[in-house]
């Protein structure tokens, strides 16, 4: 599902997560001024998806990664 109704003009996919009791208060205590959950939770991910696929280019472009594949 598609969100096109948000003041960022992004187009945003609707996901529902479950997280561990207590993480929506964590949060909450480290937003900025009137930040948003939302966007805090959009941020991180975005932060991880960046510092995951990083990682990924590097295991593929290492020769060892792909020495260790063919054996």
């Amino acid at each position: 599902m598609i969100d096109d109704d948000n003041e960022y003009g992004l187009k945003l996919e609707i996901m529902t997560v479950r997280v561990p009791e207590g993480t929506m208060d964590r949060i909450s205590s480290v937003l900025y001024g009137g930040e948003l959950r939302s966007v805090f939770i959009r941020v991180a991910v975005e932060a991880e998806l960046l510092r995951r696929e990083k990682a990924a280019r590097k295991r593929a472009a290492s020769p060892r990664t792909s020495e260790l594949a063919v054996a």
